[in-house]
């Protein structure tokens, strides 16, 4: 007997309580005037940057002598995607561009069954008996709550998925939170996105805004969309687990979705007379029915045998076509590299919005299996370029079954294509740039997008340099953890390092497994570059420093990851912390911060692992929660993802020269940073430090 998808049935749930068989239903006329409104917008803006997003995935790119600009192409149906624009597919016969199975995606959801209506408290009871159970961090029942919080988030928003996380006994109250809730962005007055329209901004801060357990609100981070709140999901969503561990995760995710109190909100913010409040409503219903289709989508996929896809590529495959990704890319190119990427290069394609191509596809918060798979999810025309080394890549490989299992077997999106060509045909492709645009709007180097973006390359540092930086990120640890009055206790325990032969009394404040031992070396480290006196500390907290605030206190810790294995080492994380705290307000100052790209190229893996010079580096790459993107750059044939690199970011791979013209990449810190790090860090130094800090100020 085939097994209930939950998905499905949700979805089946969702949209029968809407009614939406009934084009006259609220929903169905609440959506035909966004829609309508939508088709009547014009926007004269181009785009010059990336925080443009899409919430309500429907957005294109208009074709401009100057560039691009957002437009709107909404679908009929609140419940479908975007298709291929009109006129792209000239040109191209029948037999070359072949529809994916979406009928059989159909069939799934007309096998979901009708739901009883109740309650879905033993779904929030099963979620929160996830955190009971977990033993340690990225357990599998971490992952699979995570997992269930990430699905949760893009289908209705961060500030809404409490409600459905929380018991239904009593609907009423839960119905007036969420009333309250879908009216917080309206109350924060907060400046809106850029070029915004539709009620956008608010729709962004329902999605992204954090309310921390003091109460405080937050939306931090929010690039194309997306706030630091999903660079977490898709670290969840690309951990290694089997699809018998994801099944779980995703069937829960369905039924906390089968959530009545905030439906009622919802329904009845339609009624509301209240323009904005119908938009967001009607914004958040949408989300959630594509949701649920992604989702059905991948319980059915995940019950099926692959090869060489990964439950973790089903996952990011599916999350990806709900994210509020712009501009929306209309082909999607599956090569290799090194037989493609050279006539590539030469294309018009190459450089135009309409495709998308791993080495111009600037991710945002997503891991680089999160980064693969944006490129395919939700992208109407999936092209396979043939070529002798294409099967010999694994995720060439990877691409090559996704790509057959939508078109043969099952695909949530209607009107998509799948077109095959030979690396010898591939010049063919500029038909669809030349059906879109006029030619003479191409820039001669840069592509059209991403946008000249800002690059920050860590680089090396001197020794004394990161000995000053652990330092201080140590007292700062030790102000975080311990200095719930002030930061005095942080000085006495910089100060027992310094000098005594016995160790603090109390629990360190990180999991590294020679514990105090290591803050120890940290400060006697820079006591010897200093040429201090044992008893002598090299710096600290100026009198008087009042103790962190709980939530800042609290982001800070949770940037540190698990240090029990020794790798990160603590050396390293130190560096990085305070390169986070106190050198990248410097970076931002001069706009060199836009992303963080550790630059690999010509690198052996010993050499990554080793080098003193390379300690912070390494710890921005290990930190848990960078506070801004963070990518890998490779050289061709340096196969650095076999490097066991922490999280999975994003890796770029440069094939020919000029390759990532996009990138600005000189970006780094000036080799005086020491003396306005003195002024700014917030320490007091010993003399002998500043006056090294001093000696590196332009003369």
């Amino acid at each position: 007997m085939q097994p209930i998808n939950e998905s499905a049935t949700s979805f089946r749930w969702l949209t029968q309580s809407l009614g939406a068989a009934d084009t006259s239903n609220r929903c169905c006329r609440s959506w035909q005037h966004v829609r309508d409104r939508m088709r009547g917008i014009s926007q004269s803006i181009v785009s010059s940057q990336d925080w443009i997003s899409d919430f309500w995935i429907c957005k294109t790119a208009n074709a401009s002598v100057l560039g691009v600009q957002p437009g709107w192409d909404p679908p009929e149906e609140i419940d479908e995607w975007p298709s291929v624009p009109s006129g792209l597919l000239q040109g191209y016969a029948p037999e070359q561009l072949r529809r994916t199975n979406h009928s059989a995606f159909l069939s799934v959801l007309k096998t979901a069954v009708d739901v009883v209506e109740s309650s879905s408290d033993a779904a929030v009871s099963e979620f929160y008996g996830l955190d009971q159970t977990t033993t340690h961090i990225a357990d599998l029942a971490m992952i699979q709550a995570q997992y269930v919080r990430a699905w949760l988030s893009t289908a209705i928003g961060n500030l809404l998925s409490s409600v459905a996380l929380s018991p239904q006994k009593h609907n009423e109250p839960l119905e007036r939170e969420s009333r309250r809730r879908l009216l917080i962005p309206r109350e924060l007055k907060a400046a809106p996105l850029w070029g915004a329209q539709l009620s956008e901004g608010a729709i962004g801060i329902l999605y992204n805004c954090r309310q921390s357990p003091l109460g405080t609100l937050s939306w931090a981070g929010i690039r194309i969309g997306q706030g630091e709140e999903w660079m977490k999901h898709w670290q969840w969503l690309s951990q290694p687990v089997r699809p018998a561990h994801v099944l779980p995760a995703i069937v829960l995710a369905a039924k906390l979705l089968r959530c009545r109190p905030l439906l009622v909100a919802l329904t009845n913010a339609l009624e509301a007379n209240d323009l904005e409040l119908e938009e967001i409503a009607v914004a958040v219903l949408r989300r959630w029915m594509l949701s649920l289709k992604a989702m059905a989508w991948l319980e059915d996929a995940l019950q099926r045998p692959w090869d060489r896809v990964r439950a973790q590529d089903l996952a990011c495959f599916a999350f990806n076509a709900i994210k509020p990704d712009w501009p929306r890319r209309v082909l999607a190119l599956s090569h290799r590299s090194m037989d493609a990427k050279p006539a590539l290069f030469s294309m018009n394609a190459w450089r135009s919005s309409l495709f998308a191509i791993d080495a111009n596809y600037a991710p945002s918060w997503e891991t680089n299996t999160g980064m693969i798979w944006g490129l395919f999810a939700a992208t109407p025309v999936l092209v396979k370029i043939s070529s002798p080394n294409y099967e010999l890549s694994e995720w060439c490989q990877r691409e090559e079954e996704m790509l057959r299992y939508v078109q043969h077997t099952c695909d949530f999106m209607d009107h998509r294509f799948v077109l095959d060509v030979t690396v010898e045909r591939v010049a063919s492709l500029d038909r669809f740039v030349e059906a879109w645009r006029p030619l003479s709007g191409f820039n001669a180097r840069t592509p059209e997008f991403p946008p000249l973006s800002n690059v920050y390359f860590p680089g090396t540092q001197l020794e004394w340099q990161l000995r000053m930086l652990r330092a201080a990120a140590a007292l700062r640890v030790f102000h975080a953890i311990y200095g719930h009055a002030s930061a005095d206790t942080a000085d006495r325990l910089a100060q027992l390092l310094s000098s005594s032969a016995s160790l603090p009394p109390i629990p360190p404040p990180t999991n590294n497994a020679d514990g105090w031992a290591a803050y120890r070396r940290v400060f006697r480290d820079l006591q010897t570059e200093c040429g201090l006196d044992v008893n002598a500390v090299p710096l600290w907290f100026p009198a008087n420093v009042s103790p962190w605030h709980p939530d800042r206190a609290q982001k800070f810790a949770d940037a540190i990851p698990d240090l029990s294995q020794g790798r990160p080492s603590l050396a390293d994380m130190l560096a990085a912390l305070e390169w986070r705290e106190t050198l990248l307000p410097l970076l931002e100052e001069a706009n060199l911060a836009d992303m963080t790209v550790i630059d690999l190229r010509g690198l052996s893996k010993h050499a990554w692992e080793t080098d003193p010079a390379l300690s912070m580096s390494r710890g921005i790459a290990a930190m848990r929660s960078p506070p801004r993107p963070v990518w890998f750059l490779q050289r061709a044939g340096q196969s650095v993802d076999d490097w066991d690199l922490p999280h999975d970011h994003p890796i770029f791979t440069e094939h020919i020269e000029e390759q990532f013209a996009w990138m600005m990449l000189e970006g780094t810190l000036s080799p005086e940073w020491p003396d306005v790090y003195a002024e700014r860090c917030g320490l007091t130094m010993s003399a002998p430090l500043l006056a090294k800090c001093r000696s590196t100020r332009q003369s």
